[in-house]
């Protein structure tokens, strides 16, 4: 896989804390594809991705070029479904495009604002999200 690999943005358990065919899904990432679809749940379990059985498989074949979907099929108590996601570059990984300021951590406002109780401001560390 080159660099500019992505997913969906799925996080999946490990195989061997999984019994029985497919992967656990133990989460999805914020903003990613899988979770702005909706479809897909913590406890959903992937069984086939293209077409290809998920036992024994590497999460790596659900990584792929920007733009291309995958196919994948998964098992939620006794009912399959379906879904068809566009792979894509995560939210903050963008930060850094020309269209976009890059992310970062600043050093947090601290003082005696009364607002602020005297104490920092958590919200002014974080510069450049959107």
């Amino acid at each position: 896989m080159g660099d500019n690999t992505c997913g969906v943005g799925l996080r999946l358990s490990p195989a061997s804390e999984h019994q029985g065919p497919g992967r656990r899904v133990c989460g999805l990432k914020y903003g990613s594809p899988a979770e702005k679809c909706g479809k897909i749940r913590t406890g959903d379990t992937l069984v086939r991705v293209d077409g290809n059985p998920v036992d024994g498989f590497s999460p790596l074949v659900l990584l792929g070029q920007p733009g291309t979907p995958v196919q994948m099929d998964f098992l939620r108590d006794t009912t399959e479904f379906s879904v068809c996601l566009v792979r894509s570059v995560p939210p903050l990984a963008r930060a850094g495009s020309e269209n976009a300021k890059p992310a970062y951590l600043r050093k947090p406002k601290c003082g005696s604002n009364p607002k602020l109780g005297g104490g920092c401001s958590i919200a002014s560390m974080y510069a450049g999200l959107e």
